[in-house]
């Protein structure tokens, strides 16, 4: 899941007949400014208000593959797992932008989170709505107890059919059917029942193609306070850099961070600033226009491509 990557002020509903949350929902009352899974997508005409939303929704299935989270152990609803009560100390991530040591591995944390490049260009194709993302998620669930809202399509009828309608409502700003699922009053998906997501097999598109790794990946700091367990859990991903291909990549993508950080209203929907999962989103989406060329190559017929968006 992700959060609305806009700024919204939410109010309490009374909570539904026969719903499994453990208290009230909250609803979104302003717009949300977002392309993720959760509500953290662009929020433009026709796409849903997620920060994994793909910018080619045309090219999304209905059903995609469902993203793979191993989870050997229960997980508990604190987003740790019962055999791993506690954390390593992970030191926190680079700054955006900052350099790039060329080494094999990142040295952030102690979860392997992959190839670089095999990782990025397979979130690409998750963005895209080609696949699932494929997150070892071992149990964790800080992405469904970080108080995000989680846009829900027209076409997900599975999922729709599957979460009751009490727990939804419209998305703000998008047309007709989009809807969103909110969370309770500890900021949990209504959907996680004793740590557990109960409609897994049928969680919404946002749900399957989220992955936290687009932080550390983009160097791109979690900064809101209730999604300190994302942050925390991101800080833990330590991604392999083997090839030199990898380190080009990452390059590339750090690269990305940096040009749409200096446009970020100008990107962003409705001149907003981009949220921190919209320009990690956005960043791996275009970062194939920074391989093989420095940073300070002709970018017009780039930012020309973003602002008809």
């Amino acid at each position: 899941m992700t959060a609305c990557p806009g700024r919204t002020r939410a109010t309490r509903t009374s909570r539904g007949r026969d719903t499994p949350t453990a208290g009230t929902t909250r609803r979104a009352r302003t717009s949300c400014s977002g392309p993720v899974t959760g509500c953290s997508f662009r929020a433009r005409e026709g796409r849903a208000p997620a920060a994994w939303r793909s910018t080619h929704p045309a090219s999304r299935s209905k059903n995609p593959t469902a993203s793979t989270c191993s989870t050997t152990t229960g997980p508990a609803s604190d987003g740790t797992t019962s055999s791993s009560p506690t954390r390593p100390r992970a030191s926190p991530p680079a700054e955006a932008g900052g350099p790039m040591t060329g080494s094999r591995r990142e040295d952030q944390g102690d979860l392997a989170a992959g190839d670089f490049s095999s990782w990025v260009i397979g979130m690409q194709g998750a963005i895209r709505g080609e696949h699932g993302a494929e997150v070892p998620c071992d149990g964790c669930t800080a992405c469904c107890t970080s108080s995000q809202f989680i846009h829900i399509g027209p076409d997900e009828t599975d999922a729709l059919s599957h979460i009751p309608a009490e727990l939804v409502f419209p998305a703000p700003r998008l047309p007709r059917g989009h809807v969103v699922l909110g969370y309770d009053e500890r900021g949990h998906c209504p959907m996680l029942i004793d740590g557990r997501c109960s409609i897994y097999e049928h969680r919404p598109r946002t749900c399957r193609t989220y992955d936290c790794r687009i932080f550390p990946a983009t160097a791109v700091e979690v900064d809101d306070g209730r999604k300190a367990q994302i942050a925390r859990q991101a800080r833990r991903w330590s991604f392999a850099l083997p090839t030199q291909a990898d380190r080009d990549r990452q390059h590339a993508v750090r690269a990305a961070v940096r040009f749409l950080g200096r446009r970020k209203t100008v990107e962003s929907d409705g001149g907003a600033a981009l949220s921190p999962p919209q320009l990690a989103v956005r960043a791996i989406e275009i970062h194939d226009a920074f391989l093989g060329s420095g940073e300070k190559a002709d970018r017009a017929p780039l930012v020309a491509h973003q602002r008809r968006r």
